[in-house]
């Protein structure tokens, strides 16, 4: 009753929602190394040209999280969680009181909150 109980309370009952917490997490980490800001001037620079290279560095920074870094995140639920199946990791699922039961939408959720 007890095993039971806890295997359907835990997100970690299968090594593929491991690997994708997992892969999230670096993910994660190698956005939080990322500079929002150039930082490495090794002399004085122009107002202008300073700005500019602020503007390039914030720009980048962003079009990385709005393009590649939410395709990797959806990559690599997908890639880890594929073969799963149905039952309560299915990625397939589209009803929405179901869904609102099933341990995909506290994973989810897991990863929102570790993307923000």
């Amino acid at each position: 009753e007890v095993r039971r109980h806890i295997h359907r309370s835990t997100l970690f009952v299968l090594r593929e929602v491991y690997e994708t917490v997992k892969s999230i997490a670096e993910g994660c980490q190698q956005v939080s190394d990322m500079y929002l800001f150039a930082t490495n001037y090794t002399h004085p620079l122009n107002i202008d040209v300073f700005e500019s290279h602020q503007i390039e560095a914030t720009f980048s920074v962003v079009k990385y999280l709005k393009e590649n870094w939410t395709a990797d995140v959806s990559k690599f639920v997908s890639m880890h969680l594929r073969d799963v199946g149905k039952g309560d990791f299915d990625l397939h699922q589209s009803i929405p009181h179901v869904y609102d039961v099933l341990k995909i939408r506290r994973l989810i959720n897991l990863i929102t909150i570790m993307m923000e």
